[in-house]
């Protein structure tokens, strides 16, 4: 008799009330594509839809009556730069199923499916640090895209390792770092922090340059920031009431389910810059996140920010190699 650990799943297409668990084994298995509190609110208010406009398919494994596993694909004939035959899909699996064959029968699912639609190419995401991912990845047909984008820049902080003597010697004997939920009422004050942060946001290396930020909708997103147990934490100059007393501010958003968080911005009036400004607000959202039992925190740098990129090393953020797009062939003999 077999094991009934290593029973079949059933397969079957998701519904509204699978949502929560779908975001959880997503942000289990694809820590840097995984979904904020935030996001998941939005995703309940929108339902297992991913589009209107293009076939899209979300099924889930289940063995029991728990979901262990789900897949999605999506054809990637709309949107602004169209793709014809070709069907972005995902696969993730409950990191303490893997290994068990699940996730290739869902993969067989979302392969029939595309080819029904009559695609030729399968493109996914891949997570580069995991290694067990990566194989399984090029085991199912796929290599690096050809249309590859450029990989995104990820660092990684192990919270959970990281030494608090070393973080709380960052701080800076003049400044001073206070939560931005103290001060919602300092319309001054918030004012203050929403230039620096402007300031700072127009200096990030891009190809596209940040936009001006209204202020009501810039505060009204820290708000609920602070609603969602995130964080707006703000340099101050001790005891300076003037309106360049902000030097600075870093924001992180919770992910959903699990215990990390995205670092979302971090910025230093320009005036001061390279004083360590930047050091102590990073090391200080770290003692936030790990007060909190944050085991992680994830932030984006690109590579012709290497200000930004020295500040993370030396808070003891480690380089993520980050991800990139592989592609299939939905019908291999063709090709050959």
């Amino acid at each position: 008799m077999s094991s009934p650990e290593r029973r079949r799943p059933l397969i079957r297409a998701a519904v509204d009330s699978d949502l929560d668990a779908i975001v959880r084994i997503h942000n289990r298995a694809r820590p840097l594509l995984a979904d904020t509190v935030a996001a998941l609110r939005a995703r309940r208010a929108a339902g297992v839809a991913l589009r209107d406009d293009v076939p899209w398919i979300r099924l889930v494994a289940e063995l029991g009556d728990e979901i262990v596993a789900t897949g999605r694909a999506i054809e990637a004939s709309g949107g602004p730069v169209p793709e014809p035959g070709v069907v972005y899909a995902g696969i993730e699996v409950e990191p303490g199923m893997a290994g068990r064959g699940i996730g290739h029968v869902l993969f067989e699912q979302v392969r029939v499916w595309a080819s029904a639609l009559g695609a030729d190419r399968l493109r996914c995401l891949v997570d580069l640090d995991d290694v067990r991912s990566v194989a399984v990845t090029r085991r199912w047909g796929f290599t690096p895209s050809e249309a590859e984008d450029p990989m995104r820049w990820n660092y990684v902080l192990d919270v959970s390792q990281a030494e608090r003597a070393r973080l709380v010697a960052m701080r800076l004997p003049d400044v001073e770092v206070v939560p931005l939920a103290t001060r919602f009422d300092d319309e001054a004050f918030c004012r203050a922090v929403h230039e620096v942060h402007d300031e700072g946001r127009s200096d990030i290396p891009s190809t596209e340059p940040f936009p001006a930020t209204v202020y009501e909708d810039w505060r009204a997103g820290e708000l609920r920031r602070a609603g969602d147990a995130g964080v707006c934490l703000v340099a101050c100059r001790s005891g300076d009431e003037s309106d360049k007393a902000v030097l600075g501010a870093t924001a992180a958003e919770p992910v959903a389910f699990v215990p990390a968080a995205f670092v979302d911005w971090t910025v230093v009036r320009r005036s001061e810059r390279r004083r360590g400004v930047g050091r102590m607000l990073k090391a200080a959202l770290a003692l936030w996140a790990a007060e909190r039992g944050i085991d992680r925190l994830d932030t984006e740098v690109t590579a012709d920010n290497p200000a930004m990129i020295a500040v993370n090393a030396s808070v003891g953020y480690r380089p993520a190699r980050g991800l990139e797009l592989f592609e299939a062939p939905l019908h291999p003999d063709a090709t050959s």
